[in-house]
């Protein structure tokens, strides 16, 4: 016969998950996935439009206090709390987002990364005179870039150039 510890009194019990009335809870996965999604998304758009974006961002602006040159962003990634920022161009739209990520090597960036979009479509694997690192993905017109150089890692995200994609 086999005998049981006794329970612990103090033990938390998770109920089982159920669909019936329970908003659903995104993994951190899919959480980066959905997040990176609404940065490919904000190139192109105009501050007013990219305004509530990934929960409302604040405006950025240049040290004369009133030239807008983006916004800023509070996320979480890879579980991570990141800041994403964007730039914008002489329109005053969107052309890129710049995400700092909190590991100095880009492995588990790289694996999520590629489990979300696939293989990357270019990758420089530190063979230039830095040793910096990238790997491109080209998703619907936008380049997303993990770069890894000088002990940081970062994600930027811009509308593919002209000879790309």
């Amino acid at each position: 016969e086999v005998s049981l510890p006794p329970a612990n009194p103090t033990a938390q019990v998770s109920p089982e998950p159920s669909d019936a009335g329970n908003e659903v809870t995104e993994t951190p996965y899919e959480e980066t996935g959905r997040i990176l999604d609404e940065c490919l998304a904000l190139i192109g758009m105009s501050d007013e439009e990219s305004a509530s974006m990934l929960g409302g961002g604040e405006q950025s602006f240049a040290a004369d206090g009133k030239t807008l040159i983006g916004r800023v962003y509070s996320a979480e990634i890879f579980g991570e709390s990141v800041k994403p920022g964007t730039s914008y161009d002489e329109k005053g739209r969107v052309n890129g987002v710049s995400i700092y990520l909190g590991e100095p090597d880009n492995t588990k960036y790289a694996e999520v990364l590629t489990a979300l979009y696939g293989e990357p479509d270019e990758v420089n694997g530190g063979d230039n005179e830095g040793g910096n690192e990238w790997m491109d993905w080209y998703v619907d017109g936008v380049q997303l870039r993990l770069y890894q150089g000088y002990g940081l890692c970062s994600i930027s995200i811009n509308a593919v150039p002209q000879n790309k994609g």
